[in-house]
């Protein structure tokens, strides 16, 4: 069954994870994703102790913590030409596993690449480079992934980075983890191709779907939400569905019941 979920970053700046939880709850959502960064209620360094108070806070409401990211990605990533960068996403990964194990969250998802061709010099990194950067990185987290019963997702169709279905699928397929899958945002999907052609050939590789604000009702929009549904009914997709971008509650949940009857 997909969960149907929403992210903190649904909510206005300065919402405590508690208000989060109860007002999720009620929308009737079945999990949030949290975005966890240096500072902040649940960050990088929060204590085991505050963790373990989340958890039972979110489980209280009804809630499963769906999934754990970070802004951090955006500024150090698997693909930077510095290797020192590329360390520092490597580390956050490691910490959001542990994190995502305490939290009893299934899936980690990141940014892989960002790819800027208005960088110059030293800065930009190459399409070829930012694929070899980014599997030697997934290389090295996947094992802690796999010990801690986490999934890792590689954000695809986002940054200028794994534009393609097949190239993303042969990414996972090379790295041959069953840790190791695919996240990406069909409105990003829809901006560089066919979002149902892309579930259909990630198939079971696909860890998250995501959706930000989107007029379903426009038929010339290019996410169907029968044909994403159809789709994602036939590969047997039972992940979350996690909608990003703010708005009310209630009528997310129902847009979201459209994509995941």
């Amino acid at each position: 069954m997909i969960q149907r979920c929403i992210s903190s970053r649904a909510f206005a700046p300065g919402t405590s994870l508690s208000t989060m939880a109860e007002s999720s709850a009620r929308a009737g959502f079945d999990g949030v994703e949290l975005v966890v960064n240096d500072r902040g209620e649940l960050n990088l360094a929060t204590s085991p102790a505050d963790v373990a108070a989340l958890l039972r806070h979110f489980g209280e409401a009804g809630l499963a913590v769906a999934a754990l990211t970070s802004d951090l990605y955006t500024t150090h990533n698997f693909a930077s030409p510095d290797e020192s960068s590329r360390k520092t996403a490597r580390e956050t990964t490691q910490r959001l596993i542990e994190l995502a194990c305490r939290l009893e969250a299934p899936l980690v998802w990141l940014r892989g690449a960002v790819i800027d061709p208005s960088k110059q010099g030293d800065e930009i990194v190459s399409y070829e480079a930012a694929l070899n950067h980014v599997y030697e990185g997934m290389m090295e987290v996947a094992e802690q992934a796999e010990k801690h019963g986490v999934k890792i997702a590689v954000r695809a169709a986002s940054g200028g980075f794994l534009l393609s279905p097949v190239e993303t699928r042969d990414l996972v397929d090379r790295l041959n983890s069953p840790a190791i899958g695919v996240a990406f945002n069909l409105n990003d999907v829809a901006r560089v191709g066919c979002p149902v052609d892309w579930l259909r050939c990630l198939s079971y590789r696909l860890h998250a779907v995501f959706l930000g604000a989107v007029d379903v009702s426009r038929e010339t929009n290019p996410i169907d939400a029968a044909k994403i549904c159809e789709a994602l009914n036939e590969i047997r997709y039972e992940g979350p569905m996690i909608y990003q971008s703010a708005g009310d509650l209630s009528d997310i949940a129902a847009i979201l019941k459209t994509f995941s009857a």
